[in-house]
């Protein structure tokens, strides 16, 4: 298993083009297809279905991590300020009640 990590970061790593890197990516999804670890064939086999993504994310400078956060806790607002969210849920987010005597 750590082989097959390695191998998988010396090829998306360097200063390869892009090309240069699918090669070995798709070899190292051929590859890891054949492994006896059922997480790792089925991350190759859905990694396969999807190159174009993967470059993108190879190559990418930005990331939408944070608008990913943001949007979520605008749902989660959302909900909780609809019908939406349940007793359960807005138990859930609220903050404990103070112990004063």
């Amino acid at each position: 298993m750590r082989q097959m990590c390695t191998v998988s970061r010396k090829s998306l790593g360097g200063t390869q083009d892009w090309w240069t890197r699918r090669g070995r990516l798709l070899a190292w999804i051929d590859d890891a297809i054949d492994f006896d670890l059922i997480s790792i064939m089925r991350f190759a086999r859905v990694s396969g279905h999807d190159i174009e993504s993967i470059k993108n994310a190879i190559e990418s400078f930005w990331s939408d991590g944070q608008a990913e956060g943001q949007i979520n806790c605008l749902k989660r607002s959302s909900a909780q300020n609809t019908a939406g969210a349940g007793p359960e849920l807005l138990r859930a987010r609220m903050p404990p009640p103070l112990h004063t005597k």
